[in-house]
């Protein structure tokens, strides 16, 4: 990153007195700071949220819109029937 400002307060390349900063790379941090940002169990949003679809899930909801997206029109039918009292939420 670049770090330029003229005498007035604006950001300029054409400032002889720039500065170049850099961000420290992950082998220069600290021990510590890396196990605690990388490797810290607390810090791993994706296994603690609840939000999150597994593998699981994900192939259940493929099977369904195969289903309801494929051809055969018989299995469609059967999977609405046999789903239709669980719906919650229907927007038409």
């Amino acid at each position: 990153m670049v770090n330029c400002q003229s005498s007035t307060g604006v950001p300029s390349a054409n400032v002889p007195a720039c500065s170049v900063l850099a961000d420290p790379s992950l082998a220069e941090w600290p021990a510590g700071r890396v196990a605690e940002v990388a490797l810290g169990i607390e810090r791993r949003a994706l296994e603690a949220d609840p939000r999150v679809v597994g593998v699981e899930q994900a192939a259940l909801a493929d099977d369904g819109c195969s289903v309801l997206m494929g051809d055969d029109v018989e299995s469609r039918k059967q999977f609405i029937q046999t789903n239709a009292k669980d719906v919650r939420f229907l927007d038409i």
